[in-house]
């Protein structure tokens, strides 16, 4: 039997019902839901798009934030400081690393996701392996986000 998450105010009784899973390799405690945990199919439905500091939505990032508590989510996003947690930047970011990292030790089986234009409509959907999907998703992504080229500043300057 599968059960289908989508209710806010379920969302909210089942994020109160964590477990300790384990640590990230940057020391990210990682809680997750139990009942996440207890499934047999792990599967994460979302959309890829550029991110202010993931580099890019989508994958596992849909549960792996999504799904864990609030210790987990602010320690992950304590790396959002990090140069390279920036919009655009996947393989280097290391707030996205920690997602990834997440996502290993909570076991997503399939990532289903879509990519949008500039008008919200779905143009590309990619599917399978939740890390596949985010690097060959994102590619798609910036391509139709118009997310060409990135430049980085100093404020000041």
């Amino acid at each position: 039997m599968f059960s289908l998450l989508t209710d806010p105010a379920l969302l909210l009784l089942l994020l109160q019902n964590l477990i300790y899973a384990g640590d990230t390799p940057r020391g990210t405690p990682v809680y997750i839901n139990r009942q996440y945990m207890q499934a047999e199919l792990k599967l994460v439905v979302g959309n890829i798009e550029p991110h202010q500091f993931m580099g890019f939505s989508g994958g596992v990032k849909s549960a792996a934030v999504g799904l864990t508590g609030k210790k987990t989510i602010n320690q992950n996003h304590a790396l959002m400081t990090h140069p390279d947690s920036r919009l655009g930047e996947y393989e280097n970011n290391l707030a996205r690393q920690d997602v990834e990292a997440i996502g290993k030790i909570i076991g997503i089986h399939f990532a289903l996701n879509a990519i949008l234009n500039e008008k919200k409509q779905i143009v590309k959907v990619v599917a399978g392996d939740p890390r596949a999907g985010g690097t060959s998703g994102k590619s798609r992504s910036q391509q139709y986000a118009g997310l060409y080229q990135l430049f980085r500043t100093r404020a000041g300057r």
